[in-house]
């Protein structure tokens, strides 16, 4: 969920500077801008809540590892992989494995 705030976030900037005059090609070019607006607005909503939801998820790791280090070790051998970073990486924001575009 945080990729997902990131991600939420970073396309209500670009849509913010499509408002702006920013020029190029981006799936938002040829829509108006009552529309833009609002997309803009509604992904603001989604970056609040999933940046909430990430916090929670994190407290509540941070708890599990207060209580329980052998369930924290599992967690960080298991979910918290380089691999499953990197695919998450790729899926939520579009980066490779070096961290480009």
């Amino acid at each position: 969920e945080t990729f997902s705030a990131i991600a939420a976030y970073s396309e209500a900037v670009d849509i913010e500077a499509i408002m702006q005059g920013a020029s190029g090609e981006t799936p938002y070019s040829e829509i108006d801008q009552a529309t833009l607006s609002w997309i803009r607005d509604e992904l603001q909503i989604i970056g609040v809540e999933e940046s909430t939801h990430s916090l929670l998820a994190w407290r509540a790791l941070s708890w599990v590892c207060d209580i329980d280090l052998h369930v924290c070790e599992m967690v960080w051998e298991n979910v918290m992989t380089k691999r499953n970073l990197e695919k998450a990486l790729k899926t939520r924001l579009g980066l490779n494995f070096e961290g480009k575009c």
